[in-house]
């Protein structure tokens, strides 16, 4: 008996390693810039409303820090907030996620 649950073990432990090796990560996020909420979507009035939370109200920290960093200047401040603003509301310049914060 202890062979079969033995047999089963390894069997989930391939899979969960193949399904791995072909999609990154368990845990891979599907963010990119401006992403601050984490939601796969493209940026708006959400991710805004994610970052003033976060840098005035003591709200959770964005899922991956980099993608809220949207002015290219490294860390994040009050800027990324008026530069994603300006970016959903009035078409305003190309996001620039500094990646190295």
């Amino acid at each position: 008996m202890k062979s079969v649950w033995y047999i089963i073990f390894i069997t989930l432990i391939i899979g969960v390693l193949l399904l791995v090796s072909t999609t990154g990560t368990l845990a891979e996020s599907q963010t990119f810039c401006g992403d601050i909420d984490g939601n796969g979507e493209a940026p708006n009035i959400s991710d805004v409303t994610y970052l003033v939370a976060f840098l005035f109200t003591g709200g959770n920290p964005p899922p991956n820090p980099a993608d809220a960093d949207v002015d290219g200047v490294a860390g994040i401040n009050v800027s990324d907030v008026s530069y994603l603003i300006n970016f959903i509301f009035n078409g305003g310049a190309e996001l620039s996620c500094h990646y190295n914060l």
